[in-house]
């Protein structure tokens, strides 16, 4: 069962849009989902992401993805594809 989401943030339109869809799983779920602003890392987004999810014991990844030109718009973007590969939770990926 989903309690705690790590919906980690850019402020973008993309990441805002990810965050109100998370925020809804969240009540649905009766599940806590705080934002987490990671801008300041964005050297290594999927690190910090995954870092985070596991110091704050989190059950799922909430992301929104950039990747939306051409045939990309079916794949995830670069730093969600990283998240995606590299971390043992559960990640529910939005664009």
């Amino acid at each position: 069962m989903i309690k705690r989401i790590l919906v980690p943030t850019d402020d973008s339109r993309v990441s805002r849009q990810s965050a109100r869809a998370a925020v809804e799983l969240a009540r649905n779920q009766g599940a806590f989902a705080p934002f987490i602003g990671l801008s300041v890392t964005r050297e290594q987004p999927a690190i910090a992401t995954i870092d985070t999810a596991d110091r704050r014991e989190r059950d799922l990844i909430f992301i929104g993805s950039h990747n939306r030109t051409g045939l990309g718009c079916y794949s995830p973007g670069r730093a969600t594809t990283r998240v995606l590969a590299l971390t043992r939770l559960p990640v529910f990926g939005t664009h």
